[in-house]
């Protein structure tokens, strides 16, 4: 007889990346489970203390760079995501992987993870995480990299590379970033780490690259972010006109990009073509939230392209956030999807406005593992 599979969903811990996701994207805020809103990038984080000991991030010390002076930013990188901290086990459902736990939680699976260069990093870090990190300079020893830390020591950037060269993507060229790595077991099938760099997401000569890296086994999870940048162009640029013509006009502002409706769109295309019509049910499906956009996107998108962007992924997906009466959300997703946030954990803790740091990348692989493994899972040998 097969080894069984019996998943025992932990409903507290989806309840608290519920309330996580949903006051990020619709209101601009993270929730504490009393039901209080705070700042981007400020729930669960916590600082060092000269004692050795971390307490909790207040509001001012998640403020943009440039309104004090950057010391928040230079010590943003040494904050630790950490909801034990604040609330105990029992109460949001959450639990912690290290090292240990975020292998077991990883051994045999097959993952894609899809998305821009902040989705490439976060690639990075599950990787790391589960102890197969492959960004240059860094030791092929988990021992090494994770040590007695919290998290492994990842560096201030990974600049785009890892050991198999540049990994990015370019729409206009057809230029795209695969990594599909695979690492044999002593029992079972291998564990496998695969990536895609979208730029669009819904191009048939992306769809058609990943359903072929797919074709002999299906993956036991998608983590999926929808790529946007690309959709800020068509009023950005009119390409009928050379580059000097375009840098002497100046766009209005309030006339945002009159595309943000096809982001979503184009995403479930993607989903669809490439997971869904082979492999149905047997993936799991997760929406990696955006993370906040930088300035230069308000001045294209206005103020409010932050949730035009995630109203757009949210109609395309048949994802919505429903008030519960109890100053709280109700999750609901017509086909399956489960969104991780990114929103409310990272804020402003972005190296350069867009690269969120890699102690933030951390939280995220957190979201994602207490999703993919979670409590109760019982897996036969």
């Amino acid at each position: 007889m097969p080894p069984s599979r019996v998943h025992l969903d932990d409903k507290r811990f989806r309840r608290f990346s519920t309330q996580i996701y949903c006051s990020g994207v619709e209101e601009a805020k993270c929730a504490l489970l009393n039901g209080t809103r705070n700042e981007l990038g400020q729930c669960y984080w916590h600082k060092r203390t000269a004692g050795g000991r971390h307490e909790p991030v207040g509001k001012t010390e998640v403020v943009h760079p440039v309104e004090d002076g950057g010391k928040a930013k230079s010590r943003m990188p040494s904050d630790r995501w950490d909801p034990l901290l604040s609330f105990p086990a029992e109460s949001s459902g959450f639990r912690y992987f290290g090292r240990e736990a975020a292998a077991h939680c990883l051994r045999h699976k097959r993952v894609l993870v899809a998305g821009d260069s902040t989705t490439r990093d976060t690639f990075y870090e599950l990787m790391a995480a589960g102890g197969h990190t492959i960004i240059g300079g860094m030791s092929n020893d988990s021992l090494v990299y994770w040590g007695n830390n919290y998290e492994p020591r990842m560096p201030g950037s990974s600049g785009g590379r890892d050991l198999r060269g540049l990994c990015m993507g370019n729409h206009d060229r057809k230029i795209a970033c695969l990594r599909d790595l695979s690492f044999e077991e002593r029992h079972g099938p291998p564990t496998r780490f695969t990536f895609q760099f979208l730029t669009q997401s819904n191009s048939t000569w992306e769809t058609g690259l990943v359903a072929g890296m797919l074709e002999d086994r299906a993956p036991d999870a998608a983590f999926i972010a929808c790529p946007m940048y690309e959709w800020f162009k068509p009023d950005s640029y009119n390409y009928s006109m050379t580059k000097e013509e375009r840098a002497r006009i100046v766009l209005p502002k309030e006339i945002g990009p009159r595309h943000f409706e096809a982001i979503g769109r184009s995403c479930m295309q993607y989903l669809d073509m490439s997971i869904v019509r082979k492999y149905g049910l047997q993936t799991k499906i997760f929406l990696l939230g955006s993370t906040p956009l930088p300035g230069w996107a308000r001045e294209l998108g206005g103020e409010m392209v932050d949730r035009k962007v995630a109203h757009s992924i949210h109609h395309g997906l048949g994802i919505r956030c429903d008030d519960d009466g109890e100053g709280g959300y109700d999750l609901v997703s017509q086909f399956g999807i489960t969104p991780i946030d990114r929103f409310a954990l990272v804020g402003n803790r972005k190296r350069d406005a867009i690269h969120p740091f890699f102690n933030a990348q951390f939280g995220i692989v957190q979201l994602m593992l207490n999703h993919l493994c979670p409590a109760g899972q019982q897996l036969a040998s």
